[in-house]
């Protein structure tokens, strides 16, 4: 799988989560990749985001650190990603190296995209 097919992946229907949900959005800080492709597994290419985000600046202002439960489908996306995180446990090995000039060009790219707002 290439860089820019995993950019498609992410600007896919099953990631529009990430744009559209009111604590998610403008509030991601941290985006990475897992999976086999994160793991530079060659000839493997499931794809598994992982990310962090923060509260807004008006749940920081009012107290409101308490979030509401996630919807739905984060959590079958979250059950999907399990159960190919453990099939990748069983099935696959680390590399020596990480390609991480390819790791980082995705994760700049996609944070470049969450902050501009593309």
């Amino acid at each position: 799988m290439t860089i820019d097919e995993i950019k498609e992946k992410v600007n896919g229907q099953e990631y529009e989560f990430l744009k559209n949900d009111e604590h998610l959005g403008s509030n991601i800080i941290l985006l990475g990749l897992g999976g086999s492709y994160g793991m530079s597994i060659e000839g493997k290419s499931d794809v598994n985001i992982r990310g962090v985000s923060l509260n807004s600046k008006e749940e920081i202002l009012l107290g409101q650190e308490q979030r509401e439960p996630p919807i739905s489908e984060f959590y079958e996306l979250l059950h999907e990603l399990e159960k190919r995180m453990a099939y990748d446990e069983k099935n696959t090995s680390l590399p020596e190296r990480p390609d991480y000039k390819n790791i980082n060009e995705f994760r700049m790219d996609i944070n470049e995209r969450i902050v501009t707002g593309k």
